[in-house]
């Protein structure tokens, strides 16, 4: 199967905070608990329920100060990203995949990878592309908008088949696992 597309940044973006979300995830699920626990402590003392402790008030405010450090820097990374002289972003790029391996070329960038399927670390789709991790820190993305359905079929039935546990989906693919987290 060959494609032929241009990332856009808002797939390169959602991909980023895919990563991100992933990577952090245990940190996300700590900050959502004591916030949400602090946020009720704080509005049970403002009700008189109970007495006004300064500490939860500080507590969510510290995450809140912190959240927003964390999506800051990562709007700083993509932006130093699409920004490189050696960005594929919206340069022409062309993916071919065969049983065996995936090949990716974008001419304009002399970049060329050819790589065996068994050697992917992990295949991610979400509802807009398939998120290829080559390495746990680099991935390549494929968007939807690049292929048919009847094409996003044939390479979940392919990820399914080569990848099995490494390939991540959310529509239905049997042969793929549901959730599995690889970070």
């Amino acid at each position: 199967m060959k494609f032929e597309f241009e990332l856009n940044l808002n797939d390169y973006r959602k991909s980023a905070y895919m990563g991100l979300a992933l990577s952090l995830r245990k940190t996300f699920r700590i900050f959502t608990t004591i916030a949400g626990a602090s946020a009720a402590i704080l509005v049970c003392g403002l009700l008189g329920f109970c007495p006004l402790y300064s500490l939860p008030g500080s507590l969510l405010l510290l995450y809140c100060i912190w959240l927003a450090i964390v999506f800051v820097r990562a709007e700083f990374t993509i932006r130093k990203t699409v920004q490189s002289e050696t960005s594929l972003i919206n340069q022409p790029t062309i993916m071919t995949f065969t049983d065996e391996e995936m090949t990716m070329d974008v001419p304009s960038r002399d970049f060329h990878i050819n790589m065996p399927l068994a050697e992917i670390w992990a295949v991610y789709e979400t509802d807009q592309l398939f998120d290829f991790y080559i390495h746990p820190s680099r991935t390549i993305l494929l968007p939807h908008s690049a292929m048919t359905s009847e094409e996003r079929d044939a390479l979940r039935s392919l990820f399914g088949r080569k990848l099995k546990e490494r390939f991540v989906t959310s529509f239905g693919q049997k042969s793929a696992t549901k959730r599995k987290r690889f970070f």
